[in-house]
């Protein structure tokens, strides 16, 4: 696999868990080294 693809997995399952309630923002970009501000942008719709 490509590793933008793994990258955008990633970025989906960190996103599942902050939004199901289970990991904060900041512990998922620490868990599946993603920048904050990446997921950020991604929760607030602006990517």
């Amino acid at each position: 696999q490509p590793k933008a693809a793994i990258r955008t997995k990633m970025l989906e399952k960190a996103l599942e868990g902050i939004k199901a309630g289970s990991k904060t923002a900041y512990n998922a970009s620490k868990t599946y080294h993603i920048p904050l501000n990446t997921i950020i942008d991604h929760l607030k719709g602006r990517r």
